[in-house]
């Protein structure tokens, strides 16, 4: 279910705000999460997707690789965030990354990488539209991963429809990591 709390809200606001839901911004208003759902299933595949990606990222020198949590401002009306997503997994790349970044705040702009995990129950229409976004306002590739399915659907922003990538198979990241081969049994594998 969504939530919908207070109209056009300024970055100065949001900012401000302490509240540790994970909470997005769409046309301008606050949109709760519903992350009741989440699942160990959810952090696991998160966990495994970062550390297969961090080694290439990291060794390459390629950008900045980020955990659910940072904001990005995907549009605005002068200081009013209108939409701002949060990706469970993200990646910018490294010339892309602002270096005067304010660690303490969110990044304007999209990511290079959205990465979305399915939980349980959760509406795909809603993800689907999650992607729109990534991909309307600049994310080159967002992958949405089903863990019930062992499903990997990789949106790009110049191909339609998505690939899907199944168990067993291998996804290769040649486009934002050179030399990334990924085996889909490694992104849901649950025992360490």
């Amino acid at each position: 279910m969504t939530d919908k709390t207070e109209t056009c809200i300024t970055a100065e606001e949001w900012l401000r705000s302490d509240d540790d839901a994970r909470i997005e911004v769409l046309d301008g208003e606050f949109v709760a999460e519903d992350d009741e759902n989440m699942t160990a299933i959810h952090v696991r595949i998160i966990d495994n997707l970062y550390r297969l990606l961090f080694v290439v990222v990291k060794t390459a020198g390629l950008g900045e690789l980020f955990t659910e949590g940072l904001k990005y401002v995907l549009k605005r009306e002068g200081r009013k965030i209108l939409i701002e997503r949060i990706p469970d997994l993200s990646f910018v790349r490294r010339e892309r990354f602002p270096a005067d970044f304010n660690w303490s705040g969110h990044f304007e702009g999209a990511p290079d990488l959205a990465v979305e995990v399915a939980l349980p129950g959760q509406a795909t229409e809603k993800l689907i539209e999650k992607i729109a976004d990534y991909l309307k306002y600049g994310t080159q590739e967002t992958w949405l991963l089903f863990p019930d399915a062992r499903e990997l659907h990789r949106y790009q922003n110049n191909t339609r429809p998505p690939r899907i990538y199944r168990d067993g198979e291998t996804l290769d990241g040649e486009t934002l990591f050179p030399g990334l081969h990924i085996a889909l049994s490694d992104v849901f594998k649950l025992e360490s």
